[in-house]
């Protein structure tokens, strides 16, 4: 009786996932993922058993974030798609995204859509504000990218994938964009009087959506092992 008691829990419960939180100091961000995800931060290379897994070794990775500005990489476990951190050089004027007006926000979807063409994008707001881009790239990668400005400093949190993006993996996205939480400095009392920097913010965007070309080779490294198996 007990055995199928428990085989009809098995079917009723889902297989629980627990939430892990990582916390990357350099740029004042903490991000929480659940254990379906592999996560390599600029902090976490040293005997990362991960990176066998991945084949690619911790100079190789280290050396691929440093040069592009990588600070995470989430790869789902299964390695259909991965989730990059990047953090544009460039310092936007603009302080914090969340608090520019509706028509500042329009304009700045309009902008985008002359610099990137025909894609429109969206705004996603929780605690913070987001410019959202669906783009494919040179190389035929399906991306979703999530710009903000906090503190001024530009992030780009891009989702990108060989094949279709599916609702699941825009509601996983989600999930991990909803986990995310900056650590916000004291106020800028002058920030009424500076002007909304669309240039730096576009540009930002803009190097989110280059993104998926700087990684493919980690994306290459992990087909290739997959193959010789």
């Amino acid at each position: 009786m007990k055995r199928i008691m428990v085989f009809w829990l098995v079917l009723l419960f889902p297989i629980l996932t627990f939430a892990k939180e990582y916390n990357i100091s350099d740029i004042d961000i903490t991000i929480n993922v659940d254990d379906s995800y592999i996560v390599l931060t600029r902090d976490n290379l040293d005997n990362n058993p991960n990176l066998e897994k991945l084949n690619i070794t911790k100079e190789y990775m280290l050396n691929i974030m440093e040069k592009n500005n990588i600070y995470f990489d989430i790869i789902k476990s299964d390695s259909s798609y991965e989730v990059l951190g990047i953090v544009p050089k460039s310092t936007p004027l603009f302080s914090d995204l969340s608090k520019a007006s509706d028509d500042e926000l329009s304009n700045l979807k309009e902008t985008i859509k002359k610099e990137t063409g025909d894609n429109m994008p969206i705004i996603y707001k929780n605690d913070y504000a987001f410019v959202v881009v669906n783009y494919s790239d040179k190389i035929g990668y399906n991306n979703i990218n999530y710009y903000t400005v906090i503190n001024n400093r530009g992030y780009n949190i891009q989702l990108q994938k060989k094949t279709k993006i599916t609702e699941d993996d825009e509601e996983e996205l989600r999930d991990i964009i909803d986990g995310v939480k900056f650590k916000i400095v004291d106020e800028n009392k002058d920030e009424e009087k500076r002007p909304f920097d669309y240039k730096i913010i576009v540009y930002g965007v803009i190097i989110g959506l280059m993104a998926g070309i700087i990684t493919y080779v980690i994306g290459s490294k992990i087909i290739d092992k997959k193959s010789s198996k």
